[in-house]
């Protein structure tokens, strides 16, 4: 009977191993100096969010990418103010594309209105997982 169990212990500890591997290169935490036990726990609660977050993402993106990706898709994605309340988006990947195409938004537009961009992000809850 413990035979049926090893291959299973064994890809938990492949799990374990590997999420540790991302927060480590993805996230980049490296050892803090920290003074307190508040400041230690925090900074390890907030590694364990961050990565708690991306493997929901993962999950959502039905595996197709991987960590690194979808970070490098997160971290490219950003806006520049144009003028009377108009941002420009100047970068698009799959991945984005895939998120929006989930979230019911056009991501196609590159210029988008403060308003429609609070509206994008009002409906942001309404996604179930």
């Amino acid at each position: 009977m413990q035979k049926s169990k090893k291959p299973i212990e064994k890809k938990g500890l492949w799990e374990i191993e590997e999420s540790f591997k991302i927060i480590k290169s993805e996230f980049k935490a490296r050892p803090v100096f920290v003074k307190t036990k508040d400041h230690v726990n925090a900074h390890f609660l907030i590694c364990y969010v961050a990565l708690v977050i991306m493997r929901v993402l993962e999950h959502l993106l039905e595996e197709k990418y991987t960590t690194k990706q979808i970070r490098h898709a997160l971290c490219e994605y950003f806006c520049s103010y144009l003028e009377q309340n108009y941002y420009f988006f100047d970068y698009r990947d799959e991945i984005l594309d895939t998120i929006a195409q989930m979230y019911g938004w056009d991501s196609t537009k590159k210029y988008m209105s403060k308003a429609t961009i609070k509206n994008i992000l009002r409906h942001r809850g309404k996604k179930q997982i």
